[in-house]
């Protein structure tokens, strides 16, 4: 089995759907009243880390989009 259908199949539970990901950055305190971003900026962010566009972001996608970002 490939390294990625085997990611793929133990990984699904270690992602977030964009509901989760949207309630993260409005649960915290220290976001919201440091950061002055808008629901749709969140969900731009969200498609940006779902590089597969299968309305998860997993463990891999965000790895990959933070080093691809910090440059």
């Amino acid at each position: 089995m490939g390294l990625w259908l085997t990611y793929n199949l133990l990984g699904e539970g270690w992602s977030l759907d964009l509901e989760q990901f949207i309630s993260i950055f409005n649960e915290s305190t220290f976001l919201r009243d440091n950061y002055k971003y808008t629901e749709d900026q969140l969900r731009a962010v969200f498609k940006m880390f779902d590089t597969d566009s299968n309305g998860l972001i997993d463990a891999l996608e965000t790895v990959s989009t933070l080093g691809l970002v910090s440059g």
